[in-house]
């Protein structure tokens, strides 16, 4: 019998991406990064633990970690909530760095209470501004930066209609 299953090739538009931009506040406010995005580019960056055991000619290897980071090229977008938010960062430290991304898996399924909601993943994060514009004759503003994820994500629902989250 032939094989049934569909198989999905997954566009960029199925997956979004979410910055609270006004930390701190008792209410996240979520602006979703798209807007002069050109690539927002996950990695795991595993921590791998090596072991070389006498009896064996080749190492094992286990990892023990994720540091999970998303580097962002883009160019600015002025009026849009989330590249706002991040040219804001410009020659800011510490704590003025740290918010949340959520992440949303727009090729599952919804939820079954709310139609518009998603699996989606929150990591607390902060933000590096690697480099808050650039000048350049004939070309638009380019920005970039690498968001660095706190610990471990919570799993939970996003509603990407009234942009909230859900455990």
């Amino acid at each position: 019998m032939p094989d049934t299953e569909k198989i999905t090739v997954p566009k960029n538009t199925e997956k979004w991406l979410f910055l609270d931009t006004t930390p701190g506040e008792a209410e996240a406010t979520y602006g979703r990064l798209g807007k002069g995005v050109t690539a927002a580019t996950p990695s795991n960056n595993p921590t791998v633990q090596t072991q070389h055991y006498i009896d064996a000619s080749a190492p094992t290897h286990s990892v023990s970690a994720i540091e999970k980071q998303f580097a962002l090229t883009m160019e600015r977008y002025v009026g849009d909530a989330a590249n706002d938010w991040l040219a804001s960062l410009d020659d800011k430290t510490g704590d003025a760095l740290k918010s949340t991304l959520v992440v949303v898996d727009l090729t599952a399924d919804a939820s079954a209470s709310v139609a518009t909601a998603y699996p989606a993943k929150k990591y607390e994060i902060v933000v590096g501004l690697d480099q808050p514009y650039s000048v350049e004759g004939g070309a638009t503003q380019a920005m970039s930066c690498t968001i660095y994820t706190n610990g471990d994500p919570t799993e939970g629902w996003f509603d990407i209609e009234d942009m909230a989250w859900s455990d």
